[in-house]
């Protein structure tokens, strides 16, 4: 067997940790949001808030979403179900708001409240998609 280099290793770390696709799809979309909420505090403040909660939301938005598909292969759909929508969740607030609130953005509670609405709605889907196979 070969051996594997160590970027060959850093890919499948990252591949086995995070879904990039849903990531940045999320980062996308929300940092959008954050932008036009805080406009009004000025372009820079507005700006800088969006950038923040991009980087740090296509991480968090790729591990919830890696960790809402892992969860998905419980078998009981209950509890898949459930820490598939819990664990993502309060996992993404935590760090959300804290980025937000370190960060200074103008509106850290207003910032995240459509990627709470997104997340709870697509975090049922993902793990529907993942246990009925549309999502390997």
């Amino acid at each position: 067997m070969l051996k594997k280099t160590l970027l060959e290793r850093a890919q499948t770390l990252f591949y086995n940790m995070i879904n990039p696709k849903l990531g940045l799809t999320k980062a996308t979309t929300d940092s959008t949001y954050v932008f036009l909420v805080n406009l009004p505090y000025g372009i820079e403040p507005a700006a800088f808030a969006a950038s923040r909660h991009f980087s740090s939301k296509f991480l968090m938005s790729g591990i919830a979403a890696k960790l809402c598909q892992d969860m998905a292969k419980i078998k009981n759909p209950f509890l898949a179900y459930g820490l598939g929508l819990a664990l993502p969740f309060f996992f993404s607030n935590a760090i959300m708001l804290s980025v937000h609130y370190l960060g200074g953005t103008p509106k850290p509670l207003e910032s995240i409240i459509l990627s709470n609405i997104t997340g709870l709605t697509m975090t049922p889907l993902i793990t529907y998609g993942t246990r009925k196979g549309y999502m390997d």
